[in-house]
C-alpha cells in the first residue's frame, strides 16, 4: 500500500466540534430510516400484510459503538384489537440496514361471545351455587402448568455453493441456513469447502451454534486464494454464538478504518470458538484473524489462530473480554508490536492459561 493511500485511509474519519463523526446518522434519523424502509418494503411481511395499510411505532431504540438497534411495533391500520407485531432493524452508523427480522406477528383478539342472556347466566350461576352448597362438587386444586424448555431445531447445510434465495429446505446453503435459523438453533455443516462467492460476509445477530465436521473437513473461506477477497468471513453483530470444528480462512479487509477490522471474524456479541482454526486472514487495520469489539466477549478453546496479518494484533485484537484456553496463537504478523500475535486495548480484559503472554497490552 502506498503512502498516499495510507494517508487517504487515515483521513476517512472527520469530526464535528462536538466530537461526532461526519457522515454518521443520529438515533432519531435511524428510527426514521427504519420506518421508511418498512413502509417501502411491505412484501417483507408476506401475503397477509403486503398489500394492506400498516401503522408503525418505535417500540425501543438502543445504541452500541457501531450500530443502532431499532424495534418497531406494527399493526393493521384502523380498529385493531390485539397485540401488535414486533420487528427488529440493525443499522450501522452510516444508515445502512444490516439486518431486518420479524420477532412477533400481530395477534388479534376474538370478539366476546354474547350467546347467553343475562337471565340465563344468572340462573346457571344460581344453580351452580346451590350445587356447591349441597356438596355436589368437590373442590379440586387447579393444576400448575409445567413450563417446557424451548427446543432448538437442527439445520443441515445441503450444498457448498453460496446462494441466498430466502429458503432453506432440501436445497440449503450455509448463508440460507443462517438467515432461516431461529434463535438457539444448531446448524450442521458437512464435509466440504464453502466459498463465499456472493462476495459478502456471513452476518449473525442471534443465538446460534454452527458445527462443522472437523478442521480438516469443513472450511469456510472468503475466496479460493488468500488476499483476493475484499470482505471478512464472519460478522457477529449480536447474540450468543458458538463456532466449532471448522476452519475459517482467506478473509481480507482493506483500509485503515474501523470497518476493516477483523478479517476472519468481527465480533460484537458473545462468541465461543472451540476446536477451530483461524488462518490466512488479512486486515488492513486491527485483528487479522479476529477483532473482538468493546462490547464483545470472546472465548477461544482448543483452537489455533495462525498465519494471519494486520496492522496491529495479527492473530487477535481485543477491545472487550477475551479468554484463551488450551489454544495456540502463533506465526501471525503485524506492523505494530511485531512480537505480539494478540493485542489488548487498555480498557480490555483478558485471561489465559497459556505460557505465551497473550494478555499483555501495548507497552
Amino acid at each position: 500500500m502506498t503512502e498516499a493511500q495510507d494517508k487517504k485511509d487515515e483521513e476517512q474519519f472527520e469530526f464535528t466540534a462536538e466530537g461526532e463523526a461526519l457522515g454518521y446518522i443520529c438515533m432519531e434519523q435511524a428510527q426514521v430510516l427504519a420506518i421508511q424502509h418498512a413502509r417501502d418494503n411491505l412484501e417483507f411481511y408476506g401475503r397477509r400484510y403486503h398489500q394492506g395499510a400498516l401503522v408503525w411505532e418505535v417500540a425501543s431504540a438502543e445504541e452500541s459503538d457501531d450500530y443502532y438497534d431499532i424495534r418497531l411495533s406494527f399493526r393493521p391500520a384502523g380498529r385493531f384489537r390485539g397485540q401488535p407485531g414486533i420487528e427488529q432493524f440493525t443499522l450501522d452508523k452510516t444508515g445502512t440496514i444490516e439486518v431486518r427480522q420479524i420477532l412477533d406477528e400481530p395477534v388479534g383478539r376474538r370478539a366476546p361471545m354474547l350467546a347467553l342472556s343475562a337471565a340465563v347466566l344468572l340462573v346457571v350461576a344460581g344453580g351452580i351455587g346451590v350445587a356447591f352448597a349441597a356438596g355436589m362438587f368437590a373442590a379440586t386444586a387447579v393444576p400448575t402448568p409445567i413450563p417446557r424448555p424451548i427446543q432448538s431445531s437442527p439445520f443441515t447445510v445441503t450444498k457448498t455453493e453460496d446462494t441466498n434465495d430466502g429458503v432453506c429446505d432440501a436445497d440449503c446453503s450455509l448463508r440460507e441456513s443462517i438467515v432461516a435459523a431461529n434463535p438457539r438453533d444448531t446448524i450442521t455443516i458437512p464435509q466440504g469447502i464453502y466459498t463465499l462467492t456472493l462476495g459478502a460476509e456471513l452476518k449473525i445477530n442471534k443465538d446460534l451454534s454452527i458445527v462443522g465436521a472437523g478442521v480438516d473437513d469443513t472450511t469456510i473461506q472468503a475466496s479460493v486464494d488468500p488476499s483476493t477477497a475484499d470482505f471478512r468471513v464472519f460478522k457477529i453483530i449480536s447474540g450468543d454464538i458458538t463456532l466449532s470444528e471448522l476452519t475459517i480462512q482467506h478473509g481480507n479487509t482493506i483500509g485503515r478504518t474501523l470497518s476493516s477490522t477483523g478479517a476472519g471474524i468481527l465480533n460484537h456479541g458473545t462468541l465461543g470458538l472451540t476446536e477451530t482454526i483461524i488462518t490466512n486472514n488479512k486486515s488492513g487495520f486491527l485483528g487479522g484473524g479476529i477483532y473482538n469489539g468493546p462490547n464483545g466477549t470472546l472465548t477461544v478453546t482448543n483452537t489455533i489462530v495462525e498465519n494471519n496479518d494486520a496492522l496491529q494484533g495479527g492473530g487477535i485484537n481485543n477491545a472487550g473480554n477475551l479468554t484463551v484456553r488450551r489454544s495456540s496463537v502463533s506465526n501471525n504478523t503485524q506492523q505494530i508490536n511485531k512480537e505480539l500475535g494478540v493485542f489488548n486495548a487498555e480498557s480490555a480484559s483478558c485471561y489465559t492459561d497459556a505460557p505465551f503472554p497473550y494478555c499483555y497490552p501495548l507497552p
